[in-house]
C-alpha cells in the first residue's frame, strides 16, 4: 500500500495508526488462532486492561494472542498498531533487539525472534531502564534512532503495508453500505485509485463473510442453540460466502487490470490528458482520452508493454481549442 493510497483511505475513515504512545501491548499464550470478535475480546481479557473505559484490537501470532488497549476512540473501519506496522518492516530488515526512537514522547520496542514482545512509550527512558529491559528478555542489540530516522522508518512501514495486514485487523462488525455510499460522495477520486478501493473493498467483504459464518458457527457450538433463525442465518452467511469465494478468485486473475489503469493514469497525468472512456472486456482493450498531444500520448501507452496491435482508432478534433478525443485499440497480453 502506498503511502498516498493510505493518506487517501485515512481521509475517508477506513484506516487509520493507533500510536504507540496511545496504547497499551500484552502478549499471551493463546491456543486460538482464529479473529475474534469485540465482544469476545471483551469478555475474555479486560482484566488486563489498564484503562477503565477502552477499545481492544488483537492479533495471532506464533501460538500468542497480541492485545492493543487504548482509551482513545477509534471510529476508523481499520486500525492497525504502530507498532505492528513497525515490527513488520523492521524484521524484514533484520532488526532483532531493542529498539529505541528518540521522539516525543520516546518510543522503545522489544524485538525477539521476529515478535513483538513489548512496547513502551515514555518522556524519558533511561540507560538503566534499557539495560533492564535487555536482561528480561536476553537480547544483546540496542537500536537507536533520531525523530528523522523514525519518520522516515514509518513512512517505510506505510509504504510497506499489505493487504493482509489490513485483513488481519479488519473489523468483523462492520457496515459496508455506509462505506460504500462514502466512497460514492467523493466523485473526485482518481479513477485508478477508486477502481483499487472498490475492489479491495469487495475482497475485505468476502473476508468479513467469512469472519462472520465462523462466529456464527461458534456460538452455535456453545450455546447450543439449536433454533431455526440461527440455523437459517448460517445457511444464509454460508450462501453469501460461496458468492464471495467465486469473486475472490475473480479479482485475484484480474488484479492485473489495477496494475494497468494505474499506469494509464500516471501517463494521461504526466501529459495533462484525460479520461474520456475506458472499456476491457475479455483481451479487448479501448481508450478515448481528451489530449493536445496525440502522438506523445500513444507512444507511452505503447512503451508500457501491455498491449499487442495498438492503434489509433479515430481523432476528433475540438473547434474550439487544440485538443483532440483520440480513440485508441488493442489487445491485451
Amino acid at each position: 500500500m502506498t503511502k498516498k493510497l493510505f493518506e487517501l483511505l485515512k481521509k475517508l475513515d477506513l484506516i487509520d495508526i493507533l500510536n504507540i504512545e496511545d496504547s497499551y501491548f500484552k502478549t499471551l499464550i493463546s491456543k486460538k488462532s482464529k479473529k475474534l470478535s469485540k465482544d469476545v475480546l471483551l469478555f475474555n481479557y479486560s482484566e488486563y486492561s489498564p484503562y477503565a473505559k477502552f477499545d481492544i484490537y488483537s492479533n495471532f501470532d506464533k501460538g500468542n494472542i497480541n492485545l492493543w488497549f487504548t482509551d482513545k476512540k477509534q471510529d476508523t473501519t481499520v486500525v492497525l498498531p504502530e507498532s505492528y506496522i513497525l515490527l513488520n518492516y523492521l524484521k524484514k530488515n533484520d532488526i532483532n533487539g531493542l529498539v529505541l526512537f528518540d521522539t516525543s514522547p520516546k518510543k522503545l520496542l522489544v524485538i525477539k525472534d521476529g515478535t513483538l514482545k513489548r512496547q513502551i512509550s515514555k518522556s524519558s527512558i533511561t540507560p538503566y531502564e534499557i539495560e533492564l529491559i535487555k536482561k528480561e528478555f536476553a537480547i544483546n542489540d540496542t537500536y537507536k534512532y533520531d525523530k528523522k530516522e523514525y519518520e522516515n522508518h514509518l513512512e517505510n512501514a506505510i509504504n510497506n503495508i499489505s493487504f493482509k495486514d489490513v485483513i488481519e485487523f479488519f473489523s468483523i462488525e462492520i457496515n459496508f453500505k455506509n462505506i460504500f455510499n462514502l466512497l460514492i460522495k467523493k466523485v473526485s477520486i482518481p479513477l485508478s485509485i477508486f477502481v483499487t478501493i472498490l475492489l479491495s473493498i469487495e475482497v475485505l467483504n468476502y473476508a468479513y463473510v467469512q469472519e462472520k459464518l465462523s462466529s456464527t458457527k461458534e456460538q452455535y457450538k456453545l450455546l447450543k442453540l439449536k433454533t431455526t433463525e440461527l440455523r437459517d442465518s448460517i445457511y444464509e452467511i454460508e450462501d453469501v460466502s460461496n458468492k464471495y469465494v467465486s469473486l475472490g478468485k475473480e479479482l485475484e486473475n484480474n488484479s492485473r487490470l489495477i496494475e494497468i489503469v494505474e499506469s494509464i493514469s500516471e501517463v494521461l497525468k504526466e501529459v495533462n490528458a484525460s479520461f474520456l472512456f475506458l472499456k476491457i472486456s475479455d483481451a479487448d482493450f479501448n481508450l478515448k482520452v481528451d489530449t493536445n498531444q496525440t502522438s506523445v500520448v500513444f507512444g507511452k501507452i505503447v512503451n508500457l508493454g501491455y498491449f499487442d496491435n495498438l492503434k489509433i482508432h479515430s481523432t476528433i478534433k475540438m473547434r474550439y481549442s487544440n485538443n483532440e478525443q483520440v480513440l485508441i485499440k488493442g489487445k491485451i497480453k
